[in-house]
């Protein structure tokens, strides 16, 4: 036993199948079209170790003995196998498993919503530039290669910085998490989190610096500045008729220029504290034109929260 290892060279593989059938009746139908020596080598530091251990207890390793240590071990064996490598089912696919992570969240918030469905694209378009599916084995298996790759796409095909593509990495953790946690994969891959090099700087306008743009008026529209505005090529000039109940009695053509346009909806954001996404959604119905209230009321887009402002908290500028 101690030297049956060396028999393999001495007897030769085919040889060795009949000799290691005596240990496991089964060795020769299970290397059949496989790696013959990798199973046999398997097979043999199992063995080495059972007579190795045997000796350390003291207790003779006669082939009986070590045979009946063997089939322990197999069996035990196999039962952790079942339970920490679950079988992956047809269904159970990388983004079939998505499917059914992306219906857990259904009574999360707008934006956390949000946030899951941009790293699904990105990983979508990551499948079309690559030319390759992803898979669990491709992100735990190869977990190194899957984020070089990976990275790689975001920052010079899609010119993210470290923080974005490290958020990306958080919302593909927390699905993993649920993966592992379901029993589709066995272990979660520890994804690895980029150094986050640069420092964004934070540009903002203070109170004065606010007045100065409200009554900036350079690139505003006036009649007799049309032509003397429409010489800059990044300009243009924007109608907009006045439409609703009194229409005819105020009515008439607002012009304003696009830089113009710019500049109030930044103003306006700044008046009421709202985001840029919420701008588009704004309706006059929104408006509580009370003298004394004067209040703006709308569901944040991001959030899916409704929200209320006060022109007096905020200032006039909208009104």
């Amino acid at each position: 036993m101690e030297n049956i290892r060396n028999q393999v060279y001495e007897y030769g593989l085919d040889e060795m199948y009949k000799k290691l059938s005596a240990i496991d009746p089964v060795i020769v139908e299970k290397i059949k079209g496989t790696d013959k020596q990798r199973i046999i080598n398997s097979v043999l530091d199992l063995v080495e170790r059972i007579i190795g251990e045997s000796k350390e207890e003291g207790i003779e390793p006669t082939p009986q003995y070590v045979k009946v240590q063997y089939e322990k071990r197999k069996e035990l064996k196999q039962i952790r196998t079942e339970v920490e490598i679950p079988k992956m089912k047809d269904n159970h696919s990388f983004w079939k498993v998505w499917e059914e992570y992306w219906k857990t969240k259904k009574n999360t918030s707008y934006g956390y919503r949000k946030t899951i469905n941009t790293t699904k694209n990105h990983l979508k378009d990551f499948e079309k530039y690559s030319k390759r599916t992803i898979t669990f084995d491709y992100i735990i298996l190869k977990t190194i290669v899957f984020q070089g790759e990976l990275n790689d796409y975001l920052w010079n095909q899609k010119n993210h910085s470290n923080s974005y593509v490290n958020k990306l990495y958080d919302n593909l953790s927390g699905f993993l998490y649920f993966s592992h946690q379901m029993g589709y994969i066995k272990r979660k891959p520890k994804l690895k989190v980029e150094p986050e090099l640069e420092k964004d700087e934070k540009i903002y306008l203070n109170t004065e610096e606010i007045i100065k743009l409200f009554n900036w008026r350079k690139f505003d529209y006036e009649p007799k500045k049309e032509k003397e505005l429409l010489e800059n090529k990044h300009i243009r000039i924007i109608e907009q008729p006045l439409e609703g109940t009194n229409s005819k009695k105020f009515g008439g053509v607002l012009k304003v220029t696009n830089w113009e346009l710019v500049k109030y909806i930044f103003l306006f954001q700044n008046c009421i504290g709202c985001r840029i996404g919420d701008i588009p959604h704004f309706k006059v119905s929104n408006m509580n034109f009370d003298k004394k209230s004067q209040l703006l009321s709308w569901t944040q887009q991001k959030t899916d929260k409704r929200v209320t402002s006060s022109s007096q908290r905020h200032g006039r500028f909208y009104i």
